[in-house]
């Protein structure tokens, strides 16, 4: 199976009147989707999922739409059924959302969802929408936040999930569902989120994949090693959030590692992850001498295994033998100094912001030695 990353807009028309919202369309289509290679599009139209206010009718948003976008006709994509439309070209396809709810967590929207897809199926037949859209969530509850309603869908321990997404592959035999929403939003507030935790591990991932693959018909593994750097990508960020690693050093390697991360280099991304969280740090603590124990975090001179970050320091190190790392991170600041007759050899990468100062001597056989990635 084949995945893109794509950016559509959830628009509401809460408390807005028509002109309104062809002003707030017109500032979306200016800034956010012309030009935009990767704005969701369907038959090349672009995408709009209409959360319904209240204030605007069906028609009155088509119309809305259509008064921006001159040219073409753009998919929308409505919550709920409208019981009211009776006939097509006003709204492509419906959409449900989280229903269910009870006091004891029970209702995860059976009911609901069965007639949720059995009347989009008949929108379909009769022409009056385009195809059926589909939902599965793991639960909801916002019991504990200011804003709730004292709404829960209890998890139960992944069914509640898997019941949804069996509805969805149960009724896809028999109803044209193009799409199927994940709805979550990671709320750990509203008990949404399927990314992976610390209570439920790849759990809620690991089930995506399966049903996704499912649905499509199509063969779709995670990868162990993408399920590692997702791990280290968190483990990285909280350390520069913390303030535990310098920010103007390490932030540039996680922005590398995110993008690695990104484009399925899951050994690339880890690479740079582990410049970041596994980080022997330069104290000079006792004086400037790297070969100091005392002048290292740990106690440890580092060694070609060893991701080395040298601060802005008063007492910056001083090379006088030659010596093998790993990885090399320096803060705007920083001043290797590495004497003649010693050596300097990177074996990965050298980043950051300082500088690596040399004594070279030009007669004999006195000189020295920097090995890195050029």
């Amino acid at each position: 199976a084949t995945f893109d990353y794509e950016l559509g807009i959830s628009f509401t028309d809460a408390g807005k009147d028509q002109t309104q919202v062809e002003s707030e369309l017109t500032d979306l289509k200016n800034d956010i989707i012309s030009g935009n290679a990767n704005y969701l599009l369907r038959d090349g139209e672009p995408v709009f999922f209409w959360w319904n206010g209240g204030s605007l009718s069906s028609s009155q948003f088509r119309s809305a739409v259509s008064n921006v976008f001159t040219s073409g006709t753009p998919v929308i994509l409505r919550n709920e059924i409208d019981l009211g439309l009776t006939s097509g070209g006003t709204i492509n396809s419906f959409y449900p959302w989280v229903q269910g709810f009870a006091t004891d967590g029970s209702n995860w929207g059976e009911g609901y969802l069965n007639w949720f897809y059995g009347t989009s199926a008949d929108k379909v037949a009769n022409s009056i929408t385009d195809f059926v859209s589909a939902a599965v969530y793991a639960g909801f509850d916002d019991r504990s936040v200011t804003w709730g309603q004292n709404r829960w869908i209890d998890r139960a321990d992944g069914a509640t999930y898997s019941d949804t997404w069996s509805k969805v592959n149960n009724f896809a035999g028999v109803a044209p569902i193009e799409w199927v929403f994940l709805q979550t939003w990671n709320g750990f507030n509203e008990g949404t989120e399927i990314e992976p935790t610390v209570a439920y591990g790849f759990d809620y991932v690991t089930a995506t994949a399966s049903n996704i693959s499912t649905y499509k018909g199509e063969t779709f593994s995670l990868s162990a090693d993408m399920q590692t750097a997702s791990l280290k990508l968190y483990e990285a960020a909280e350390l520069i959030e913390s303030g535990e690693r310098d920010y103007n050093s390490f932030y540039p390697l996680l922005q590398m590692a995110i993008q690695e991360y990104i484009d399925g280099n899951a050994t690339e991304a880890t690479d740079y992850l582990d410049q970041i969280i596994d980080v022997v740090d330069w104290t000079g603590a006792a004086d400037s001498d790297w070969s100091n124990d005392a002048n290292w975090s740990g106690g440890i001179v580092p060694n070609e295994l060893s991701n080395v970050f040298v601060g802005s320091g008063a007492t910056q190190p001083v090379i006088t033998a030659t010596v093998v790392v790993n990885n090399i991170i320096t803060a705007d600041g920083a001043v290797i100094d590495v004497l003649p007759e010693a050596g300097l050899q990177i074996n990965g990468a050298f980043n950051g912001y300082g500088e690596v100062k040399t004594t070279r001597r030009l007669s004999g056989s006195d000189k020295y030695n920097l090995v890195g990635s050029p």
